[in-house]
């Protein structure tokens, strides 16, 4: 990262390996021709070259799990489609302690299932009914040292079911 607008530089090194297979690629028939998979693993190192005023320890890149990634699978078939969905991301800094006696805030990592499935009425009518975060996981943050963890706070997100239907032209 080189962008003095945002923070003083740094380093972002990582990868991504993504994969998209419909079943019948695989020489699959019948009703299994209409299942897929997908899904996507990510690796990111992020450093950035600020360092705690009091402390001299380097800053990592707020917000970035070293590992995400998702699972999909789905069916669809004519007018109609669903998707199950399992997404993961390890613990990342929320935000740094900007004195000694403060120490690193993180989120604790997540693993969410969501579901979804649609129906096409008409080329520009859709219906869509989606589940949210099924696993009913709640946002946790936590202090860290260099020997030990600290509760800080833990939010409920709940899970959330959505009704829609979409028009378009």
């Amino acid at each position: 990262i080189d962008r003095p607008v945002n923070t003083d530089g740094g380093d972002l090194k990582g990868f991504e390996f993504s994969f998209h297979t419909p079943l019948e690629t695989l020489g699959m028939s019948g009703f299994m021709r209409h299942f897929g998979i997908n899904g996507s693993l990510t690796y990111v190192d992020a450093e950035i070259d600020a360092v705690v005023p009091d402390s001299g320890v380097q800053i990592a890149l707020r917000q970035t799990s070293k590992w995400s990634g998702n699972l999909v699978g789905y069916f669809e078939k004519g007018r109609f489609g669903t998707r199950l969905a399992y997404n993961f991301r390890s613990n990342f800094l929320f935000q740094e302690a900007s004195s000694n006696d403060r120490f690193d805030e993180f989120t604790k990592g997540s693993q969410i299932l969501d579901w979804n499935m649609d129906y096409r009425i008409t080329e520009n009518v859709r219906v869509r009914f989606s589940a949210n975060n099924l696993t009913g996981v709640k946002r946790t943050r936590f202090w860290q040292t260099t020997n030990s963890r600290y509760f800080s706070d833990q939010r409920d997100n709940g899970r959330s079911f959505v009704f829609e239907i979409r028009v378009h032209n």
